[in-house]
């Protein structure tokens, strides 16, 4: 089978690898220069962060480039969602000054506007990155994962909510062929495009999306297995926002943090740190998208939403919705 050789073809040395070692020069920046005629310095003092344009054509929504090994780069942010695959041996991200070893089989989604870089990656790695412009994500790929909570809030937040931009997950499946399948298929039919390429790779994204949340879940029901008898655990903080995700019309924050074992505090300042949220700031960001998706597909009035939506004074409610979407809700129906 064609996609067999994958491996060995991103093995070999590229352009810029090659260009690196002739040099004996590491610094990004200085090849960049050289190979794509950019002034790197002016061009990042002018933007602020990297454009899509750099490393993608123009026709392009998605793409992937191997990052290149040896090469020392600087910290650096970007206007399209990257998906990072330490496809061989292991690597070093550093995401917002936080150091992530990442381990073969390992995955980051970044959002724009995320401060990051890879440390040099060895001869015996691989690490590739997957280039996703906000375009990419239309609305029947995003119909297609709206059964994938975590992934589609993640999209949708980095593509919408300009305050909501910086964050990044982080997986680590371990061995799982399936993924490894489903990511050297999206490579493969980048890398070599044919008819039905573009629905494959669709396709593809789509599983691998649904992969990695599945093996996120395996990992919170071991641990959480593992805690009955040790009475000891990590916790998964996609876990919990997963869960908040599925449970914030029911529990308070003092149940949510039972759930976990945890102290309420503590997962407050857990959301705090990875979500720049605070415990009911999320609640309320809920709520509001299910008043919205209430007022664009039913015919419920006003206050039959603000009550399912856990508001037991209709003032409070029509506050945090125009507060929100400088709109009230009847004017937001309308729209």
């Amino acid at each position: 089978m064609e996609i067999d050789s994958l491996y060995e073809e991103l093995n070999e040395l590229d352009e810029w690898e090659n260009t690196a070692l002739n040099l004996n020069e590491f610094n990004f920046e200085i090849i960049a220069e050289k190979l794509l005629g950019v002034n790197w310095d002016n061009h990042r003092a002018e933007q602020g962060i990297f454009s899509a344009a750099l490393f993608m054509k123009s026709h392009e929504n998605i793409t992937f480039i191997k990052h290149p090994r040896f090469i020392h780069m600087s910290d650096h942010k970007h206007n399209f969602l990257e998906l990072t695959y330490a496809y061989k041996g292991d690597s070093t991200q550093v995401i917002n000054g936080e150091r992530i070893h990442m381990r073969e089989g390992d995955f980051t989604i970044l959002d724009t506007n995320i401060t990051h870089r890879i440390d040099p990656v060895s001869k015996d790695s691989l690490v590739i990155n997957i280039l996703m412009k906000e375009d990419y994500f239309n609305e029947q790929l995003l119909v297609r994962l709206s059964e994938n909570n975590l992934i589609s809030e993640f999209i949708i937040s980095a593509i919408y909510k300009t305050s909501l931009k910086g964050r990044y997950l982080y997986f680590s499946p371990g061995e799982n062929r399936r993924i490894k399948n489903n990511i050297e298929s999206i490579i493969w039919e980048i890398k070599h495009p044919r008819l039905g390429s573009q629905e494959l790779i669709n396709c593809n994204m789509i599983i691998l999306f649904t992969e990695l949340m599945r093996s996120m879940e395996d990992e919170t029901s071991s641990t959480l297995e593992r805690k009955k008898h040790s009475g000891k655990t990590s916790l998964s903080v996609f876990a919990l926002i997963q869960f908040i995700n599925e449970h914030f019309m029911e529990l308070s924050l003092e149940q949510t943090a039972n759930q976990f074992h945890i102290h309420p505090k503590y997962l407050t300042r857990l959301l705090k740190k990875y979500t720049g949220k605070g415990y009911m700031n999320i609640i309320q960001e809920l709520r509001m998208e299910k008043a919205v998706f209430l007022l664009q597909n039913t015919q419920l009035n006003i206050n039959e939403i603000a009550e399912k939506c856990g508001f037991s004074n209709i003032n409070n409610f029509y506050k945090h919705f125009k507060n929100t979407y400088n709109k009230t809700p009847k004017e937001y129906r309308k729209v």
